[in-house]
């Protein structure tokens, strides 16, 4: 499949930009890990939609492969953020904006897979729709992380920061955690459907 071109720069900020120095580069592996632990629940629809409605599988597989592309230039976008931030002291925007990027495209992404698996049975639909929120919810999760806006003022003027703080290699890692948790709760949940429980029981396994 071919990848998408992520870099389009978008707008980080309203009203200004902080930087703040990096902590350290161990966190990369926890970001890495939560980008590459996307990628089996969202596959993991491909067999559910086949289970469900077989005929609209080949236009799913093909908004995998975009998605599974857009997590590998994700990673790379990541990596050379990180790169730089080792370079040039914790002064790398620009990188951290095609990274952001890169990630607001991953969630399009992930939301036109949805469009694309809109099965008819309501059990199946169900469990697809929970795979993408959580996987959705992550992406916006990740940004935040890494561009928290805070609230700041001036004498008659409220202004919106966005923050470049690289966090800590602690607040990804339970990040991290926090979202195999959410993974394995929804992938867990038995609804009775024999089959469709016995796929995303071993689509779990990648979140313990």
């Amino acid at each position: 499949m071919n990848r998408r071109n992520f870099l389009v720069h978008v707008p980080l900020v309203a009203g200004g930009v902080a930087l703040v120095d990096l902590e350290g580069c161990a966190a990369g592996d926890a970001v890495v890990n939560i980008l590459q632990l996307m990628a089996p629940g969202v596959d993991g629809i491909l067999p559910i939609v086949e289970l469900a409605d077989p005929a609209i599988g080949p236009a799913v597989q093909v908004v995998l492969g975009i998605f599974d592309g857009g997590v590998a230039t994700v990673i790379t976008l990541y990596k050379n953020y990180e790169a730089s931030l080792t370079a040039n002291g914790g002064n790398s925007p620009s990188l951290l904006q095609e990274f952001e990027s890169g990630l607001s495209t991953l969630n399009t992404d992930v939301l036109a897979i949805l469009k694309a698996a809109q099965v008819k049975d309501p059990l199946h639909l169900n469990i697809i729709s929970e795979i993408i929120a959580d996987v959705s919810t992550e992406i916006g999760r990740v940004i935040g992380i890494f561009s928290p806006t805070v609230a700041t003022s001036t004498p008659g003027v409220a202004v919106r920061v966005t923050v470049m703080t690289p966090p800590s290699q602690a607040h990804l890692q339970a990040e991290l955690i926090a979202f195999k948790s959410r993974m394995t709760a929804t992938l867990s949940r038995q609804t009775g459907n024999v089959p469709l429980d016995s796929e995303t029981a071993a689509l779990a396994k990648a979140y313990k």
